[in-house]
């Protein structure tokens, strides 16, 4: 596995992918082991988290490495999906790639400690018992935020090709997506960062805004300073890798 190191402006188009599941025993339900998991598998997958925690104890997130293309894509995917269901067996629970779990309660959910953060500062964010996919993509400097601005206007209409969760603690929804609304809720404090982005002008401006609050930003699309990408964060986790795929494409 390559690791994740990216810079604004090198290597134009690569790409990675982030990947959260659930974690569930035989009837389905929520199963709290991912921190077993992680330490049975290898420890520098952990320490470059490329198979890492996400914010319940009953989910799990994988990470490609830098791909060049789609094949390079399939073939990380392919890897870290078998790694991640072959440990989980021997916990007796299966990894499944769904954007809300249809029957679990958050409200007595076990969240990670690495989260407890976010809790501290916004109650809400217990709800977050959610599946996404991330997409990194490699842009050049100059262009990332011309290119995040011209996504805004095509997320509502890619949203529907990624939804994959229509029930919410053993209730239908409504919605086809109703993970993107547990995001809303989860923000109701501070709005201004989920959903889509405002309309910047550079990254410096991205930077300026980053650097004077002290909060997450969950935008649908953001640049991430961390690995000098632009993320695209608004999509269902999906539960093949042809899906994964297609909508990466």
């Amino acid at each position: 596995m390559r690791p994740k190191q990216y810079n604004f402006s090198s290597h134009e188009f690569d790409f990675g992918i982030e990947e959260e599941f659930f974690l569930v025993d035989s009837c389905g339900n929520p199963a709290p082991v991912a921190d077993r998991i992680l330490k049975a598998l290898p420890a520098s997958l952990l320490s470059h988290k490329i198979v890492y925690y996400e914010f319940h104890k009953s989910q799990i997130e994988i990470n490609t490495g830098i791909c060049e293309d789609i094949d390079d894509a399939r073939r990380d995917l392919k890897f870290l999906r078998g790694l991640v269901l072959d440990a989980a067996k021997d916990f007796g629970v299966t990894p499944v790639g769904i954007g809300t779990h249809p029957t679990a309660d958050w409200k007595i959910s076990e969240l990670n400690p690495q989260y407890a953060r976010n809790v501290v500062r916004r109650k809400q964010m217990e709800a977050y018992l959610t599946c996404g996919n991330h997409i990194h993509i490699s842009l050049r400097a100059k262009d990332i935020v011309k290119v995040i601005n011209a996504i805004r206007y095509y997320v509502p209409m890619v949203i529907p090709l990624a939804a994959n969760s229509p029930l919410w603690i053993g209730k239908e929804t409504g919605y086809q997506d109703y993970r993107l609304k547990v995001v809303e809720i989860a923000h109701t404090l501070d709005k201004r960062y989920a959903g889509l982005p405002p309309a910047l002008k550079n990254l410096e401006q991205w930077n300026k805004l980053y650097q004077s609050k002290d909060i997450p930003m969950y935008w649908d699309i953001r640049p991430n300073f961390k690995y000098g990408t632009m993320e695209v964060r608004f999509l269902d986790q999906q539960p093949s890798i042809t899906d994964i795929i297609s909508l990466t494409t």
